[in-house]
């Protein structure tokens, strides 16, 4: 008895100890566990995911911060510009090269965005497209001379920067049923005196609705603020701020959840002078420093698709299908401003300047975008994750209109009948989850008028 007795407690001591350092061992995983959930960064793929919201600062487990910079860039682009795909294709690249990123991008597509219009001109005092803003005016690269090089060069550059200590966090959330985005900030100043900026929260697609010059679509194109107010936080402080952005009331009904991503960014509100045209430095503006950036992406799944006429192109002249640059938009040019704008054109025609100036973008922005003599195929560029339907071609005019839909490769139609004067060339795409996509350009044509007049 006694014998079972000294078994009993030994197997009583064994469980207990067993016990403990079960205890011990699960209690020290969930310490590490959560000092993690300060870490800076994230990763991200070629959709635009970001694994950890927190993507500005890291914490270690003695207190001490590590305020890694994250760098904001804001591209000044437009749909009309010839040079600014060589831009979108290298920030593209860059921010996809490693899986942390150390920058985010927002793509200022002035000619389709009227906020986007008034940030490039108001606060930037911009010179021409493509220009590329890095930290809010920190860095600024005009033009695509040596873009890959100059870029990382001054992004580098921006990185390495002393910025003030500023704990920056996002989350966001959708309500699909009313297409609410509501953005929630959190601003933490770790310095010892009291900060004062501006909060930017930026709405941008991740594959955008408008395509660029070559028919490709941007990316992180800018539709609208969630959140734009000054801010004001004392030293070891921090400020909470929730807003609601209404995707109906701000004209963008049709967005996709899945394809929104958020941009927060924190400029500092003490300015310095800087220039949008370097090295030439005429056009000068006040420059807000971007102190901390953060972004995530609002929800996972399939983006939608995308289309964009790749031929003809807005600027340009097509004659029997040989693509030459426009001079003459086919409009009378009797106004004061008209003549500026043409002779804008006829120095973008004699290759001189680059990139191409604000007056030569609004001949471009004209009611016509190509001319067109004898017949044409109109070419798209088509992106479909759950692949494609069909394409529409749609071509209006006042003479009549012309249907065509294609179902297989290439999508692309060739028009020759009859047409003279202005028409709208319209394609629409859908893909096989219903989604849908669209783009249009103006043109002026002149077909198979002597098959018209002869018959």
């Amino acid at each position: 008895m006694k014998l079972l007795l000294k078994i009993g407690a030994v197997l009583l001591v064994s469980i207990l100890l067993i016990s403990y350092i079960y205890v011990v061992s699960f209690m020290g995983s969930q310490e590490s566990e959560s000092s993690n959930n300060g870490n800076n960064g994230g990763t991200n793929d070629n959709n635009g995911n970001n694994s950890n919201n927190n993507s500005n600062n890291s914490n270690d487990n003695n207190n001490n911060q590590d305020f890694t910079h994250i760098v904001l860039v804001e591209e000044a682009a437009a749909t009309w510009c010839s040079n600014c795909p060589v831009v979108a294709d290298v920030l593209h690249k860059e921010y996809n090269s490693s899986g942390k990123p150390d920058f985010y991008y927002v793509s200022m597509v002035e000619d389709k965005n009227t906020k986007a219009h008034n940030y490039m001109y108001n606060d930037y005092n911009i010179a021409g497209f493509p220009t590329v803003f890095i930290d809010g005016g920190y860095r600024v690269i005009m033009g695509t001379s040596d873009f890959e090089k100059n870029f990382n060069e001054k992004l580098s550059e921006a990185k390495n920067r002393q910025t003030p200590k500023i704990i920056l966090s996002l989350k966001t959330k959708w309500n699909e049923s009313r297409k609410e985005l509501t953005a929630t900030v959190n601003i933490e100043n770790k310095e010892t005196t009291t900060y004062s900026g501006n909060l930017k929260v930026y709405v941008t697609e991740i594959k955008s609705q408008w395509p660029n010059w070559n028919g490709d679509p941007y990316h992180f194109a800018f539709l609208d603020y969630a959140i734009d107010e000054n801010i004001e936080i004392q030293n070891d402080k921090n400020q909470t701020i929730t807003k609601t952005w209404d995707a109906d009331n701000a004209g963008y009904s049709g967005v996709y959840q899945e394809n929104l991503w958020i941009v927060a960014t924190v400029f500092n509100q003490k300015s310095t002078k800087e220039y949008s045209d370097p090295p030439q430095n005429e056009h000068q503006f006040n420059a807000y420093y971007a102190d901390a950036t953060t972004a995530t992406r609002v929800t996972e799944g399939s983006l939608p698709p995308s289309i964009g006429i790749s031929y003809p192109k807005c600027g340009m002249s097509y004659i029997f299908g040989k693509e030459k640059k426009r001079l003459f938009t086919g409009e009378l040019l009797f106004s004061k401003e008209k003549i500026k704008i043409l002779k804008a054109q006829i120095q973008f025609y004699l290759g001189n300047p680059e990139p191409i100036n604000k007056l030569y973008g609004e001949g471009l922005k004209s009611a016509i975008c190509a001319n067109i003599f004898g017949k044409i195929t109109i070419k798209t560029n088509v992106q479909a994750d759950a692949g494609v339907e069909k394409v529409e071609f749609i071509i209006k005019g006042r003479l009549g209109q012309v249907n065509e839909t294609v179902y297989k490769e290439p999508y692309e139609f060739t028009w020759d009948t009859f047409a003279f004067g202005r028409y709208t060339i319209v394609v629409n795409l859908y893909d096989k989850e219903g989604k849908t996509s669209t783009d249009s350009i103006d043109v002026i044509a002149f077909i198979n008028l002597k098959g018209r007049f002869s018959s």
